[in-house]
């Protein structure tokens, strides 16, 4: 969800709002909300694990992949596995 740009920019927007809000005395009540965004299921591993590979380098890669990995079995981690070697 937070390597889709829209929902990236939908936040910020959001938090400019509320500075803006307090700026002028309005009263800000906190709440709670969850974000389902919409991205092709098959193509998010390959952006994140872009985002990561770019943002990260390969080691914050090989680790994010290693996690699943350990915890949950080589078949959890098929998808971002996959990713990775297809953008190295």
């Amino acid at each position: 969800m937070w390597t889709v740009a829209a929902s990236i920019e939908w936040a910020c927007d959001h938090l400019a709002r509320e500075v803006e809000e307090r700026r002028t005395s309005k009263r800000v009540a906190p709440f709670y909300s969850e974000l389902r965004g919409s991205a092709a299921h098959d193509q998010y591993a390959r952006i994140f694990m872009r985002g990561l590979l770019e943002g990260g380098g390969q080691r914050a890669a090989d680790e994010f992949v290693a996690a699943p990995e350990a915890t949950e079995g080589s078949a959890a981690a098929h998808r971002l596995r996959a990713a990775r070697q297809e953008l190295q």
